[in-house]
């Protein structure tokens, strides 16, 4: 009998700078990656670039996509004395950022060891919507052959979040199970409904 969990997500989106040399960008992703070396309570962590998707082209560039323990781990990472250090030096690099963070319930193992890429999706709600029609719209989302894992929930950041009230993210084996969902619009076509004032879809490798 699988155990079940309740973990915290945190997704972060960037916009780099243009003209910022690859070089520089990249040694700030490495720093970045650095983090749970320093911070305890992150369960799974994951930074670097975004991949374009041609049906969804998308400003993001960069992306976090970490899993910790709780919200307390989440707080006690957001202040943590490295990770200022690192918000600090990266800032030169960055034009935009984007944060939303949700609660998820896990059945079994709460990292998949085969978790080669991601889609993130982040939503804002039209008023109104009824909480069953996100769970139903969430089922559809996350009922694609590829998906061998997804999260999804309320933003409990919203001074983070540009407006953004929920964010979804889905793990594949490999880049070629996401690029079989990019072809497919599938996503696209689900959030271009009555329930959804905006929203935006971000693809990145793990």
């Amino acid at each position: 009998m699988s155990t079940s969990t309740v973990v915290v997500e945190h997704l972060v989106l960037f916009k780099a700078k243009d003209g910022i040399p690859i070089s520089v960008l990249e040694s700030a992703v490495d720093i970045i990656r650095a983090l749970p070396t320093h911070i305890s309570g992150i369960i799974q962590f994951h930074a670097g670039s975004t991949i374009g998707n041609l049906h969804h082209p998308t400003k993001w560039t960069h992306y976090i996509c970490g899993r910790y323990v709780d919200k307390q781990a989440l707080h006690a990472y957001d202040i943590h004395p490295k990770h200022l250090e690192v918000v600090k030096e990266n800032a030169a690099c960055m034009e935009e950022v984007l944060a939303v963070d949700w609660e998820a319930t896990l059945d079994g193992e709460v990292v998949k060891a085969d978790y080669g890429a991601g889609r993130a999706v982040v939503i804002k709600w039209k008023e109104g919507v009824a909480q069953e029609k996100i769970q139903e719209l969430e089922r559809s989302l996350a009922n694609f052959p590829g998906i061998k894992r997804h999260t999804a929930g309320p933003n409990f950041s919203p001074e983070r979040a540009k407006g953004f009230q929920w964010g979804f993210v889905a793990q594949f084996s490999t880049v070629e199970e996401l690029k079989e969902l990019q072809v497919s619009k599938k996503h696209e076509e689900l959030l271009h409904s009555e329930l959804v004032e905006t929203f935006d879809i971000v693809d990145f490798s793990a």
